[in-house]
């Protein structure tokens, strides 16, 4: 029995194939969510690694794994090159300035004592926010039947930016739980 069948959750390194991904579109749409949910939130972990550029490829290893996971639960084929060269245009897509502060941020990070603080507040929104419109991209794209070769980048750009704006908000708001929930715990 999979684990579409039990209405478990997808666990971390579980891999999900075209021959047990859920046919119900409801229950794949659901399973998709968790994963992007999941995903924004390893993003804005990686934020928090204090070395420059370390943190940025590590961000943009996990949204290469969250496009992995939707490919594998839509039933397309991956292949990583491809994924990491899609999600690269994707976040050059929102112009210079949007590109600039995610390499300003992570490198910031170099400067002793203060860069390092500075990046760490910042850099989990922005990765956190990025992730998540990658998913939802993605998944927008999947579900009209797409694959990573028939991808166009034009079609999906405002739909993109909508979804950057919506990450950071469910981003701040992530950040905000779990500062509550250390609090809580303290």
């Amino acid at each position: 029995m999979t684990s579409h069948e039990t209405n478990e959750e997808i666990e971390p390194g579980t891999e999900v194939t075209s021959t047990d991904k859920p046919v119900d579109p409801a229950e794949r749409a659901r399973l998709a969510e968790e994963l992007v949910q999941r995903y924004m939130l390893y993003a804005m972990a990686a934020g928090l690694v204090p070395a420059p550029g370390v943190d940025l490829a590590a961000s943009i290893a996990i949204q290469v794994s969250l496009l992995k996971r939707l490919s594998d639960l839509y039933g397309v084929n991956f292949r990583e090159n491809l994924g990491r060269g899609l999600i690269g245009s994707l976040l050059a897509s929102g112009g210079a300035a949007a590109l600039g502060a995610g390499l300003a941020g992570s490198a910031v990070k170099s400067i002793p004592v203060i860069g390092t603080i500075v990046g760490v507040i910042g850099m989990p929104i922005l990765f956190g926010a990025y992730t998540f419109a990658v998913g939802k991209v993605f998944i927008a794209h999947f579900e009209t039947g797409g694959t990573l070769i028939d991808f166009n980048i034009k079609d999906y750009r405002k739909y993109w930016d909508k979804m950057v704006s919506m990450g950071r908000r469910k981003a701040k708001e992530a950040k905000a739980a779990g500062a509550t929930e250390t609090e809580a715990a303290a």
